[in-house]
Order: C-alpha cells, then structure tokens, then sequence
C-alpha cells in the first residue's frame, strides 16, 4: 500500500462510517480525492484485521461492494493516476 491514511487523516473511524453511510443511502462518494483514499486505506486494514473478509464477512476484499465504489471513484477522479504527497510512503 502506498498511502498512510493514518498520516493524512489520524482516526479513520468516523470518516469511514460516515462515507459509507452516505454511500448507502445516495450512491455518491464525492469528490475529495484524499479523503476517499484514506476510506480505502481504512477499508483495507480493517480487512486486514478481521481476517480477510470485510469484518468477518466471506467477500473477497477486492469484491466488496464499497471497496469496488471507492476504487471505481478514485480511478475516475484522478484518471487512473495520483500523483504523490505527505502521507505517502
């Protein structure tokens, strides 16, 4: 992974729950780029925590619905190329 969203955003709880929330409800992501990639990076280590599978879930992190919206969205934004900053390694 080449994106400490530690760095960029320290607790990632809050903006995680809430992005997805709103994707939930709207379908919409936004458009702040960092922010989404620190909801991916959060995504990430919590599949990473519980084991594999999105919070104890069977789906394939890269098949999990929202981790497919954030990646189709940050691909959109950025045209398939982000270009480094603090927060990168």
């Amino acid at each position: 992974m080449s994106y400490d969203g530690y760095a960029w955003a320290g607790d990632l709880n809050e903006i995680g729950e809430v992005t997805r929330r709103a994707w939930e409800q709207t379908g919409e992501l936004g458009e702040d780029i960092d922010l989404l990639r620190a909801v991916l990076f959060r995504e990430q280590r919590s599949s990473r925590w519980a084991g594999g599978g999105l919070f104890g879930q069977r789906v394939p992190f890269d098949r999990e619905p929202f981790v497919v919206a954030l990646v189709a969205r940050i691909r959109q934004l950025s045209g398939g190329s982000v270009a480094r900053r603090s927060g990168y390694r």
